[in-house]
């Protein structure tokens, strides 16, 4: 089963980070939006990582974001490397 790490895009800095949370899917993609994988109901352990991240760049808590702002990312693919 491919892996995936969920990324949320900070309002704090503007930039996308991971937020610690790697699951497993049947389905195989680079990057997709958490809204279009689930239909609306994000699971709420996406909420509860987010939880206790702050962002690297501010040291600022994030806010819960909007599920729009959430992407599931392949582990290893190319956006993992990008910040």
């Amino acid at each position: 089963m491919p892996q995936y790490d969920l990324h949320v895009l900070c309002s704090e800095c503007g930039k996308f980070h991971d937020v610690l949370l790697r699951l497993s899917l049947d389905q195989s993609f680079e990057v997709r939006n958490v809204r279009d994988l689930y239909d609306g109901e994000i699971p709420p352990e996406f909420y509860a990582a987010m939880a206790e991240q702050e962002c690297p760049a501010t040291r600022k808590p994030f806010s819960k974001p909007n599920p729009d702002l959430m992407v599931l990312v392949a582990v290893g693919g190319w956006f993992s490397t990008q910040f």
